[in-house]
């Protein structure tokens, strides 16, 4: 609660992540896009150090989830995809902080979401929901390994939860 991390349209130029500390008038610039670049701040670490973003460069049309180091301003490509049409994910960070669960359009499926579970130290990757209907993420369940998401799968969109007990489906939702 004594920082705040925004995006700055800088110049008619680029995109700055930039982080401000309360009461101060000097924000510092975790980073800058190239003019091609738009980014999007997603998450946060407890300890303040890493914010985890989604990069979408148009020229290439390349998506990247990066962390950026808040102190040091170093940049980690944790995951790229492309070329995809420009999108944003919906992301979440698991509360013990070692996975971060993301929906993403399944190409084969009519660009229906499926959603991923990525673990942060190994970038092993598994299918968390694989269904052909539209599942979006929706986040973490307060202190419990369960993952709520929307799905249309019964002609409706409703909410479910599922376990993710180890990084793993643990059962049907």
């Amino acid at each position: 609660g004594k920082q705040v991390v925004y995006l700055w349209y800088y110049r008619m130029i680029n995109y700055q992540l930039r982080l401000i500390k309360v009461g101060s008038q000097n924000p510092v610039v975790l980073y800058s896009c190239s003019k091609d670049d738009y980014l999007t701040p997603g998450l946060w670490f407890s300890n303040g150090e890493k914010i985890i973003a989604q990069i979408y460069n148009s020229a290439s049309r390349i998506w990247k989830l990066v962390s950026i180091n808040t102190s040091s301003k170093e940049i980690e490509v944790i995951k790229e995809m492309g070329p995809r049409a420009y999108l944003n994910v919906n992301l979440a960070l698991s509360p013990d902080e070692k996975y971060i669960a993301y929906d993403f359009p399944n190409q084969q499926d009519n660009g229906m979401r499926n959603i991923n579970l990525l673990r942060l130290d190994t970038r092993n990757e598994s299918k968390l929901i694989e269904h052909p209907s539209n599942d979006l993420l929706i986040g973490w369940l307060p202190g419990r390994n369960e993952l709520l998401f929307t799905s249309d799968r019964h002609g409706t969109i409703d909410l479910w939860a599922i376990s993710t007990e180890s990084g793993k489906s643990g059962e049907v939702p």
